[in-house]
């Protein structure tokens, strides 16, 4: 399925304060994900895990000690003492969640609140959404456990309307800090911190 990378472009060169196109170009590889249905996942031998600890932190100002690895290809499987609602709680923690938060507290104070709060939130969601959400809904998580799709997609729509956000209140600094999370999330499904230890970093790899 072709993405309309142009479409997000013109809407981008419309409201921001410069014509910087380089801020598409972490897109690129979640566009060509949805266009080929394919996500490349890295093992869990391939993730340096100072790398991502330092992109998380980075984020959403959250420190993380420890990461737990969970492998598509051998998914926790459910215990039969354990109940289903027990079960989907063990995946329920958001990276989404946390990135929302950061992203409103960040800008709160800003002097591009209201203008963001007006104009950008309402647009920049919609155009999002109709050129990425459908397609990309459907490609990442065919055949993913419906324990992790709500959160997974959570996660990445609030992780590129953050990015994008901040580049259009011209927030350049928060820009770049969310770069080195976006480039991992193109390789691995980042969950989010565990609900009983907060330290720790839910993570699935191939």
């Amino acid at each position: 399925m072709a993405v309309d990378r142009q479409a997000l472009a013109d809407f981008l060169a419309k409201n921001s304060v410069g014509d910087d196109m380089w801020i598409m170009d972490p897109l690129e590889a979640f566009f060509k994900i949805t266009e080929t249905g394919q996500y490349p996942l890295l093992s869990e031998e391939e993730i340096n895990l100072a790398v991502l600890k330092e992109a998380i932190s980075l984020a959403t100002d959250r420190r993380v000690t420890k990461v737990t690895f969970i492998s598509l290809s051998q998914p926790f499987v459910k215990p039969d003492w354990m109940s289903q609602i027990v079960y989907n709680c063990s995946f329920r923690a958001s990276l989404g969640t946390e990135l929302g938060q950061s992203f409103y507290k960040n800008i709160w104070w800003s002097s591009s609140w209201n203008r963001f709060r007006n104009v950008f939130n309402a647009s920049l969601w919609k155009n999002l959404r109709d050129i990425l959400q459908d397609s990309i809904k459907n490609s990442f998580w065919n055949g993913l456990r419906s324990s992790f799709k709500e959160t997974l997609t959570t996660n990445i729509y609030q992780m590129l309307f953050s990015y994008l956000g901040y580049y259009l209140l011209n927030e350049q600094e928060r820009v770049e800090e969310l770069k080195p999370l976006i480039e991992f999330c193109s390789k691995c499904w980042i969950l989010g911190f565990k609900d009983d230890e907060p330290e720790t970093l839910l993570v699935i790899c191939k």
